[in-house]
């Protein structure tokens, strides 16, 4: 089951999952929560979004079942023909080996890496894929 965030309460799990605060939330934002059993499994959050042109996506998850076909069809369909971007955005540590696999088998390019851009020291990648780039439209 997926459910849009009302009170922000996907919001706050996706970030205290990844050890951030909401701060990077300042302007308009989204999300979308995966459930499973009506347990909370992911969280995607929309945000830094320009209609037209990108958004950058941030997700956190505490079990893979939330990446469905359906799920995936519905994320990016909204990400793309509802909110109108022609690419999207995502920051993954290089240490987090599991969601730059993901990434990357979404279908997403890498297309540089920030060093030592964490506050722990790690370095991030950052990914991107175009609309015409995504398999689940």
């Amino acid at each position: 089951m997926v459910i849009l965030d009302q009170d922000n309460r996907i919001a706050q799990w996706v970030c205290q999952g990844l050890g951030e605060t909401t701060d990077f939330l300042d302007g308009p934002f989204y999300t979308i929560g995966f459930f499973q059993n009506e347990k909370l499994v992911g969280g995607l959050i929309y945000h830094d979004i320009r209609p037209g042109m990108d958004l950058w996506m941030t997700i956190y998850t505490s079990h893979p079942s939330w990446a469905t076909k359906k799920n995936l069809k519905q994320l990016f369909h909204i990400a793309f023909k509802i909110l109108k971007c022609r690419r999207i955005n995502v920051l993954i540590s290089r240490s987090n080996e599991k969601s730059l696999s993901l990434c990357q088998r979404l279908g997403f390019q890498k297309e540089g890496l920030l060093r030592k851009y964490r506050e722990d020291g790690d370095d991030a990648y950052i990914l991107g894929m175009f609309e015409n780039e995504c398999k689940y439209l």
